[in-house]
Formats: C-alpha cells, structure tokens, sequence
C-alpha cells in the first residue's frame, strides 16, 4: 500500500510544471537567440533557454528597445503563458514570419508597439478576467 501511495505521489509531482520569467535584454534580435533573455530585467543571458508555454515573457524599460528600428524578430514558434510590454518606455517593432502566435494566460501592452507582419495572436487563456 505505501509503495503504491509513494509511486501515486512521485507521479503527480513529476507532471508539476514550474513557471519562469524571461526578461528580453539587448534590444534588437531573433526570439530564438538564447542572448535576448534573462531571468532577471537587465540581467544576463540566462544560457541555452527559450521561453516555453509555462513560463511567463516580459518587456520592459531594461529591454535595450529605444525606438522602432528596435525590433524583435519572432522567428521560432511563440507558445508562452504571459506576454508583458506594458513596462517598455516608447514605440517599438514586432517582425515575425510567423502565421501566429500563442498566449496561454494574459497580455499586457504600452499601445506603442509596432507590428510589421500580418499574423494572429492566439488568446487560449482559461482564466476569466475583469
């Protein structure tokens, strides 16, 4: 019995998935360059790590995005939980060769964000909002 409820328990914290937050540093670039994210904001790179669809991606006044000849090329598949550039001081560009992209929690944005492709984002939140 006990090793029945061990192997029951060792199970369900194996599927436990942990969000991260990915700070963009360095200004212009491609989503899929491991130097553009950082665990902290105006951190340092965090190495070989992607954003995945648990963890959470963050833009903010640390980001390096000055302008719109900022840009941030998303040209690997986007799935993330939270998507924030609500923190980025001024205008600057989303480029992606993308058909969509994917957000599984919530969206914040500063309004002054250009879009230089004709893509989708994809709202797959289960969460009820105000």
């Amino acid at each position: 019995m006990f090793k029945k409820l061990l192997f029951l328990i060792t199970l369900s914290i194996s599927h436990v998935s942990l969000s991260a937050d990915f700070f963009w540093i360095g200004s212009t670039g491609d989503w899929s360059d491991t130097l553009h994210w950082s665990a902290t904001s105006g951190g340092v790179s965090v190495g070989n790590f992607l954003p995945t669809s648990a963890d959470n991606v963050i833009f903010d006044n640390n980001s390096g995005l000055t302008g719109v000849g900022s840009i941030v090329t998303m040209d690997s598949a986007v799935v993330v939980n939270n998507f924030d550039y609500s923190a980025v001081p001024g205008a600057f560009t989303f480029a992606s060769v993308l058909a969509s992209i994917e957000i599984q929690g919530s969206f914040a944005s500063n309004g002054l964000a250009n879009y230089t492709w004709l893509g989708d984002f994809n709202f797959n939140s289960t969460t009820v909002g105000n």
